[in-house]
């Protein structure tokens, strides 16, 4: 196999030198690129239906993250682990190479076409510039990534495969002592990861792992947004709901200003959202009534690529109603545009356990497809989680995926000749604070004649949230914030 790929991989290099020589170049969607998208967003529901996440407790995760190391050890493995792997991450029916391509464009693309500062799109160890940031005059996100693999010294790497982990994704395999020296590997990772999520993500490992650890698998995802509230009005400061998922074994970080808030936006003309699966175009480019560029500046706008269009600001929050779901769609944007806070809100508190078992990554391309603009009074907690499953392993035994976590069978050896390796952990952090604009207190525009003013209070009710990248349709962030949410 990696006789076929690197042959390949010469043919890739020659063909694409100059499109991947800039790292400032602007990229279009590919068919590959939107593919895994949806596929991701599958592999993410079913594995959050696979942790068993109770009624009463939030959760928050990102697939992409955790798909994308998936995808790193699907370049080493062979036989059943590898249709395994490709069966759970959706990806049957493709070559691999066409895979690891996909994440990587993927990867250039979240870095590219988010207007990130350069850097690494993958935190490695020798760079301290990993992770994607955005600033508009004010920081309106950051997305601040982490992914790397970790495995026992003892135990050789074949160069090829370090090669091309390097060249798809960004990273290499890191040897450390885990029989002999625990805590101080611990203690090394933990820095790691903090130091290259600008303090974001601390403690990931908070005990050390069994000295039996072979393969260890690490991804951590920073996120914080604040959400565009023009013409909203910010409700008074209420109790503080800062939700830390109680099955979390870290602390929660404070924010200075966990209050709720209210968003009223007033009907305009609906605008339109191309389908992130349809249409011929690259682009999603909403119409909205007053005009803001919002890369003038942009160093990216000098390249004969295509460039960002041209970003507007209207009232009306997007809204829909699914009666098969049995839920309320709502559409949030964050500040910059490029990225919307997506909510599915149960009719009744019974109807959750119908939209966990009924939702698909089709019907979140459908509903982001169809939602119309409305009058929407919406007043929503403050999301903010700092999160880490701990039965993710377990999580993924149910997708399908314990030959890898089983010694003799993982079948990793286009990764290493060693036939026992295989992964001991795989541990998923993630911190994220999605914030209203601070100072904001201006009265909505008038509503269209005729037009009904919808008021949603979801201050005490459990919804789905997702945070969706709106050129590509990538849930870069999933979760379910619950009805009980004092620890």
């Amino acid at each position: 196999m990696f006789r076929l790929l690197s042959i390949w991989m010469v043919t890739w290099t020659l063909v694409s030198s100059q499109y991947l020589s800039s790292e400032a170049q602007m990229r279009p969607l590919t068919f590959a690129m939107r593919k895994l998208a949806f596929s991701t967003n599958q592999f993410g529901i079913d594995l959050y239906r696979a942790l068993k996440v109770p009624k009463n407790e939030g959760v928050a995760f990102c697939p992409f993250c955790i798909s994308t190391s998936l995808a790193m050890i699907l370049l080493g493995a062979q036989g059943r682990s590898a249709n395994a792997l490709q069966q759970a991450l959706y990806l049957w029916g493709v070559r691999q190479e066409d895979v690891h391509i996909a994440f990587h464009d993927l990867l250039i693309h979240l870095r590219d076409n988010l207007q990130v500062t350069p850097g690494h799109h993958i935190a490695d160890h020798t760079n301290n510039n990993g992770g994607f940031r955005q600033e508009y005059g004010v920081q309106d996100f950051e997305i601040l990534l982490f992914n790397s693999i970790y495995v026992q010294r003892e135990y050789s790497i074949l160069y090829h495969y370090q090669k091309f982990l390097h060249s798809f994704y960004n990273t290499s395999v890191h040897p450390l002592d885990f029989s002999m020296y625990g805590e101080e590997s611990r203690l090394h990772i933990n820095a790691i990861i903090e130091k290259q999520t600008k303090g974001n993500i601390k403690n990931i490992l908070s005990q050390p792992l069994p000295k039996t650890t072979s393969v260890l698998l690490l991804n951590a995802l920073s996120f914080d947004g604040i959400l565009d509230t023009t013409g909203s009005t910010v409700s008074p400061p209420q109790e503080d709901i800062h939700r830390h998922s109680q099955f979390s074994q870290f602390s929660p970080s404070g924010y200075n200003n966990p209050h709720s808030f209210s968003l009223n936006h007033a009907f305009q003309p609906t605008h339109s959202r191309l389908p992130p699966m349809g249409g011929p175009a690259s682009y999603y480019a909403p119409s909205f009534a007053q005009a803001i560029p919002y890369a003038a500046a942009s160093p990216y706008n000098s390249h004969n690529f295509i460039t960002p269009p041209t970003r507007t600001r209207q009232g009306g929050l997007r809204h829909g109603t699914y009666d098969y779901l049995g839920c309320t769609a709502v559409e949030i944007p964050f500040r910059s545009g490029m990225l919307s806070l997506v909510l599915l809100i149960p009719s009744d508190t019974s109807s959750i356990n119908m939209l966990e078992t009924r939702l698909n990554a089709q019907h979140i391309t459908d509903i982001l497809s169809t939602m119309q603009s409305k009058n929407v009074i919406l007043e929503m907690p403050h999301i903010s989680f700092e999160d880490s499953p701990k039965n993710l392993t377990q999580a993924l035994f149910r997708s399908g995926l314990v030959d890898l976590f089983t010694p003799g069978f993982a079948e990793l050896l286009g990764m290493s000749d060693f036939r026992w390796l295989h992964i001991t952990n795989l541990i998923h952090k993630i911190n994220v604070n999605i914030k209203n604009g601070n100072g904001i207190n201006h009265q909505s525009p008038a509503p269209a004649s005729g037009q009904e003013t919808l008021h949603m209070n979801i201050q005490e009710k459990p919804f789905l949230f997702f945070v969706i990248d709106n050129i590509s349709g990538l849930a870069l962030v999933m979760g379910k914030m619950a009805a009980n949410r004092r620890l």
